[in-house]
């Protein structure tokens, strides 16, 4: 857990939450979304947290998403449409003959700026975005992410203000959560920067790999 000094309070958080449409920043983003099982996980540990922590931000569970590939962000929403429109296009097809990867090895844990399950190996995951990056580059649509990841996470946890408690004996809870086996994407566009559906429009889900279609 970081030190309180260093937390980021999210004050662009705290005043979309008090004027609603307030953030302006667009992007577009193909996620996952977690299954039921993993999901109803993670609002477990949020429950658990807000006992300590309950004037924070929780992402509601139809929220909760992983960031697949990030395609563009915090343009003007105009461009984005354009991107997305474009893209909508090409879906299902550029999902065709994706290897559905698998995560693993959740983990618990909280920076300055949020607190996230963390997935392990993800080399698949990492194998499938740069094969959709080229796919979209080979179409003629620029892949302008914020910066390059390799990570494989759900943030459920934004501050608000700084943290009163001490979440270390949640930090075990992400171990039942378990694999996760990625066989459906979305496409989402609009101020997707805290992924609240009520801010983007989506189309999906599109089935990957082996699943059945």
């Amino acid at each position: 857990m970081s030190k309180q000094s260093e937390l980021v309070i999210d004050q662009n958080l705290i005043n979309e939450m008090r004027n609603p449409g307030f953030d302006q920043r667009s992007g577009v983003n193909i996620i996952a979304r977690p299954s039921v099982a993993i999901r109803d996980r993670i609002i477990s540990i949020q429950n658990g947290l807000r006992v300590i922590e309950p004037d924070q931000y929780y992402y509601p569970s139809f929220d909760l998403h992983l960031t697949v590939l990030e395609i563009c962000s915090g343009t003007e929403s105009n461009q984005a449409n354009r991107i997305f429109e474009k893209i909508g296009h090409l879906v299902p097809g550029i999902f065709q003959t994706l290897t559905s990867p698998r995560l693993e090895q959740p983990s618990l844990r909280f920076d300055k700026q949020a607190g996230v399950v963390v997935f392990q190996q993800v080399g698949a995951l990492n194998e499938v975005r740069q094969d959709l990056s080229k796919r979209l580059i080979d179409h003629g649509i620029d892949v302008a992410p914020r910066y390059a990841t390799s990570s494989a996470h759900i943030t459920f946890i934004r501050y608000l203000k700084q943290l009163s408690g001490n979440s270390a004996q949640l930090e075990t809870a992400a171990q039942t959560l378990g694999a996760w086996q990625l066989d459906e994407f979305w496409l989402t566009c609009g101020a997707n920067w805290y992924g609240m559906k009520s801010r983007i429009k989506e189309v999906g889900p599109f089935k990957i790999g082996n699943a059945s279609q």
